[in-house]
């Protein structure tokens, strides 16, 4: 590490991040261990450590207890963060939108497509879990999975509704993805989804695709919860 007058701790995470916005590493890609990259950089492990926390609060990495440390998959997610248009609304209200309508939508692409649009999900659920176990950009086809359903349910002013928003979505799965296990809940969710729709189980579909939305909506009001007990009294 140089000595460039600044902290080790600040310099760490300058670099971190310059090889983050440089592209060193792809967006959904799994990072070298902690032990590996404070060895990599010469600095003790309660500076990486505290660098890449400052990394994940930045919404530029996800850390997950267990599985590693993966670049979060908006690749705006450094360069053009105050961009992100859906920065300010709720990520609550997000789920909730989606719950309104997407369930319906998957329960009518389970009744109306045809078997291409089955079987081309249950290839695109078999590429997320690919990705998301592996390291890839796994936020692109996840959107375009619930796309597909969207055309196969054959309702075309739906359809341009919800295409309409899809830079919320984007928005709404890169925030979701830090979540506790929600890698492993939303390739499971992705497949038994995909599979009740090539089975045309329309009951099935509507009732998995709420549960996977729901899946998201619950740690987040338990969070929501914990802030507001924390918050002191007037």
């Amino acid at each position: 590490m140089r000595n460039t007058g600044i902290s080790v701790y600040q310099e760490t995470l300058n670099q971190l991040r310059d090889n983050l916005i440089k592209g060193k590493w792809n967006p959904g890609q799994r990072l070298p261990t902690m032990k590996t990259l404070a060895a990599h950089y010469g600095v003790s492990h309660t500076t990486m450590r505290e660098a890449l926390k400052s990394l994940e609060i930045e919404g530029a990495i996800s850390i997950e207890h267990g599985r590693g440390i993966y670049v979060r998959n908006d690749p705006r997610s450094i360069t053009a963060i105050d961009a992100d248009t859906v920065a300010n609304i709720p990520l609550l209200d997000l789920l909730q939108a989606r719950l309104l309508v997407e369930p319906e939508l998957t329960a009518l692409c389970a009744q109306n497509s045809d078997s291409k649009i089955g079987n081309k999900l249950v290839l695109m659920s078999e590429d997320i879990d690919k990705k998301m176990r592996h390291g890839g950009n796994f936020l692109a086809i996840d959107l375009q999975f619930h796309q597909v359903i969207a055309q196969g349910a054959k309702q075309p002013a739906l359809e341009k509704m919800v295409r309409s928003i899809d830079e919320y979505q984007l928005g709404s799965r890169a925030r979701t993805n830090t979540l506790p296990k929600m890698r492993t809940i939303s390739i499971y969710y992705h497949a038994l989804i995909a599979l009740a729709i090539a089975e045309h189980d329309s009951e099935n579909a509507r009732s998995l695709m709420a549960m996977h939305i729901h899946s998201m909506i619950r740690p987040l009001k338990q969070i929501a919860e914990v802030d507001n007990q924390s918050q002191p009294s007037d």
